[in-house]
């Protein structure tokens, strides 16, 4: 990653800090859009990418556009400010990511200084494994997916709704895999940009 920034989420711009990081970013953008990646919802987008859809409404985005990668496998991702990942079966949005080589859309964001911003699902397939999410999340298997291996975009891998009740879990995991997790409260987020990595609270 050489410019852009990445924000790790459970709950996308629900959040006031998260919200206000992104309107802080593009106050003096005239013209930014975000393409609201909706796979991880399934066939058709729910009711957490509509409000992300109201929320970049109201920060004055001028594109907001709706894609599906299990149905727009090649959707040019090229020319958008922001990629948002909204959240759900991360399985399924990881099997579609990689046939739709979402990996090379995201780097090519980063390098051009864009913005990822990750909700749950989207969150942990950036990490090097996305085993967490049914081993400590119970996330149901998808895609009849065997191989757990993340994009491998960020070293660590993020644990989104992450409480206290998790710690043992989370230990756990952090053994059997070697990992080092990052644990992320429904009210935190992690900023990751070329000033290294910041917990918003």
């Amino acid at each position: 990653m050489n410019h852009g920034k990445i924000i790790l989420t459970s709950t996308g711009l629900t959040q006031g800090h998260t919200f206000f990081a992104v309107q802080h970013t593009f106050s003096n953008h005239q013209t930014p859009s975000v393409a609201i990646i909706t796979t991880a919802e399934g066939p058709d987008h729910g009711k957490y990418s509509e409000r992300a859809k109201s929320q970049f409404q109201s920060l004055k985005f001028c594109t907001v556009d709706f894609v599906d990668l299990a149905s727009e496998p090649v959707a040019d991702l090229t020319n958008y400010d922001v990629i948002y990942v909204s959240g759900g079966n991360t399985y399924r949005l990881l099997a579609f990511a990689r046939s739709s080589n979402f990996r090379t859309s995201i780097v090519s964001l980063l390098d051009r200084g864009g913005m990822y911003i990750g909700v749950s699902a989207g969150s942990i397939i950036l990490g090097p494994s996305i085993a967490v999410a049914g081993e400590i999340l119970s996330d149901p298997i998808e895609m009849n997916l065997t191989d757990f291996t993340g994009l491998c975009i960020i070293p660590n891998t993020p644990l989104p709704h992450y409480t206290p009740a998790l710690e043992d879990a989370a230990r756990a995991f952090e053994l059997k895999h070697n990992v080092v997790i990052d644990r992320i409260r429904n009210s935190e987020a992690i900023i990751i940009d070329a000033n290294g990595k910041t917990l918003l609270k």
